[in-house]
């Protein structure tokens, strides 16, 4: 049963499809589980969809109903003309090349059952705007996602990590992303590296932010060259930024690391490569710090304002800092912290000693020291809490190395002032903003004054904007091809979004008085038969002042293209010389518009007569050509008469 299930959710190498429904080629995977996975027609790998595909969950084959599992290896390689999919719920895994170079195809919407994304799935696609992983996927493999044209990237939030890196630790290259919203760990060889890709650089990015189930920025996450980065909203639940994890945030100038924060790692915010020196100019460490190893802050060489919240000052090597930081920049520390006083503590750092006893806080900083020095970790030296009265505390510049900063002082330094700035989005689209993608309903998410903040708009197909108020106020005119930003923020913000359903109608224009407008749903089509009372036959059929004549089938229905807007269908008639009904195989064409009526197939010098529908002559007029144009009144029916034929409209 182990080896069937296993079998059920590999990828297949399919070489040809084993039957095909609906449009979709498929190839069975398992009899006995009843699973399918789509695939391609032919062996080439020659491209076998083009523009919408809809996957269903099930398909019938011979009797038995089979569940729809993978996208099979290569299932819709170098298809460029693909530009939509639906991918159904329950799909597991989505297989090696699946949608790769599918270069036309638009956004796809991972269903939250997909588990596995393998190598080069959507490599090539670079039609993506935006790309959502949902909570299900566990694991992406190498340049699963390499999309030179995706703006927007959101792991959502989910507290069970993901292994997002594959072999090479490359499953992300978008190097033109602007926001990016991290809800959940990555775990993989180098595999948040590959974000940002440091291979490529990135000069879009600008904004990123790690939901409230981050725990840890991993390795070299922000390593590569996010130079425009100028916002980083930091998890308070994050213990550990990691080696290099920061390092590539160039133009990030204020960066308050969460109380949480315990462990800062080597170079985290060391500059990258070639030794770039980071923008940072105030930076505040939270209470709880207990590891600030080498070099992590070598890169950010125009501090000015280093806070420090934890009361009792910890060791840090030299080079945490760059020398010129020590020099120029001002320490704060907690009041009273700054010089060594003798105060009562009730519980003070984890030591571990080995079983000798600590009989000061003195001595607790000696064996804390020499066990770092040593190279243990504080995990190996922090299993025991001791309590001391009346005990000295050393501070600060008493302290390696922040000993060296030349100027120390107590209390905050500079301070920012944040407001919050929500989000409200209603109806069949989403928002791109602060990092999310916000879909019915609401976010809040507070900004440093002075922040503007960028919104896209994405409403779904045939759906338009029908309100954009900013705090009430109607701001819809400062849409610009639905990006909107919110200006430089100073208060509490609000942005209300609504979309709806973009109208379209379809007005029917026949021979008699008045018309029928019927209210149809924007994108759709709608069929009609054409039929004429006896003695007279169909003359045209047009729509959108385009003669559709030909379009009509033998049985009289004619389909109307999507319907985008008011769309009109005018249909003439005229008598039946031969007393048949039947179409006229006449080659005079009288053709109505929205302002005239085109008259097509005349002979030169052939009268034409135009009467009203009460018998009237409108207008009259000999033919200097084989085709005339007569403006003639909209709203009201005629009766226009040439070559012995006479055809009635309605305008």
């Amino acid at each position: 049963m182990l080896v069937a299930t296993l079998f059920m959710l590999m990828c297949g190498t399919a070489t040809a499809y084993e039957f095909e429904a609906g449009g979709v080629y498929y190839n069975v995977i398992s009899v006995d589980d009843k699973t399918v996975e789509v695939t391609y027609e032919k062996s080439d790998y020659e491209p076998s969809y083009a523009g919408t595909v809809v996957i269903p969950a099930t398909v019938e084959y011979q009797g038995t109903v089979f569940t729809v599992v993978n996208i099979g290896e290569h299932a819709f390689y170098g298809c460029t003309n693909l530009t939509r999919v639906t991918l159904p719920v329950g799909l597991k895994r989505i297989c090696g090349g699946a949608f790769c170079d599918c270069s036309g195809l638009e956004d796809v919407t991972i269903p939250n059952t997909v588990t596995t994304i393998d190598d080069d799935a959507f490599n090539g696609c670079s039609s993506f705007k935006h790309v959502v992983i949902p909570p299900s996927v566990m694991n992406i493999s190498d340049r699963a996602f390499f999309c030179n044209g995706v703006e927007t990237i959101t792991i959502e939030d989910s507290p069970v990590g993901i292994n997002a890196g594959g072999y090479w630790g490359r499953s992300f290259a978008f190097p033109n992303v602007r926001q990016a919203y991290i809800g959940r760990n990555c775990g993989g060889w180098q595999a948040p590296s590959s974000l940002i890709d440091h291979w490529y650089g990135n000069g879009a990015l600008q904004r990123v932010e790690f939901g409230p189930n981050v725990t840890e920025i991993p390795y070299c996450m922000l390593y590569g060259d996010a130079y425009n980065l100028t916002e980083l909203v930091l998890s308070p639940n994050i213990k550990k930024i990691d080696t290099g994890a920061l390092s590539g945030c160039y133009a990030l100038k204020r960066l308050e690391l969460p109380d949480g924060v315990e462990e800062i790692g080597d170079g985290a915010l060391g500059g990258g490569w070639g030794d770039k020196s980071l923008a940072l100019t105030d930076l505040i460490i939270g209470s709880k710090i207990k590891i600030i190893r080498e070099g992590a802050f070598a890169g950010c060489r125009n501090l000015q304002n280093v806070t420090v919240r934890r009361p009792d000052a910890i060791t840090i090597p030299e080079n945490a800092f760059d020398p010129q930081t020590y020099l120029t920049a001002t320490l704060y520390v907690p009041e009273g912290c700054k010089e060594t006083s003798e105060q009562t503590i009730s519980e003070v750092m984890n030591i571990r000693t080995d079983g000798d006893e600590v009989d000061s806080l003195e001595w607790a900083y000696i064996w804390r020291e020499y066990w770092h020095n040593l190279g243990f970790s504080e995990d190996y030296y922090s299993d025991t809490i001791y309590a001391y009265k009346d005990t000295f505390v050393p501070g600060y510049s008493e302290v390696k190395h922040w000993s060296n900063f030349l100027k120390i002082e107590e209390g905050e330094g500079a301070t920012v002032t944040r407001w919050p700035v929500t989000i409200i989005a209603m109806g069949e689209g989403s928002v791109s903003a602060l990092g999310r993608e916000i879909r019915n309903t609401t976010y809040t998410h507070s900004v440093d004054e002075g922040t503007a903040v960028s919104v896209l708009l994405l409403p779904d197909e045939y759906v338009e904007v029908s309100e954009l108020l900013l705090n009430g106020q109607d701001v819809k005119a400062n849409l610009i091809d639905n990006s909107f930003t919110i200006p430089s923020v100073s208060s509490k913000d609000t942005l209300r979004v609504v979309f709806k359903e973009m109208e379209a109608s379809l007005v029917i224009r026949t021979s008699e008085q008045g018309e029928l407008e019927q209210m149809v749903k924007y994108g759709t089509s709608c069929t009609f038969k054409v039929s004429a009372a006896k003695g007279f036959v169909v003359h045209s059929v047009v729509f959108n002042d385009v003669d559709v004549t030909n379009d009509v089938q033998a049985d009289g229905t004619y389909t109307t293209p999507a319907i985008q807007g008011k769309a009109s269908l005018s249909v003439t008639f005229e008598t039946d010389p031969s007393g048949i009904n039947a179409p006229s195989v006449s080659s005079l064409r009288v053709l109505p518009s929205s302002e005239g009526v085109t008259v097509q197939g005349l002979t030169r010098g052939e009268l034409i007569s135009v009467y009203a529908s009460d018998g009237k002559l409108v207008t009259q007029r000999k033919a200097t050509s084989t085709t005339e144009y007569i403006a003639l009144p909209a709203g009201q029916v005629y009766v226009v008469t040439a070559e012995g034929r006479s055809v009635k409209m309605r305008l």
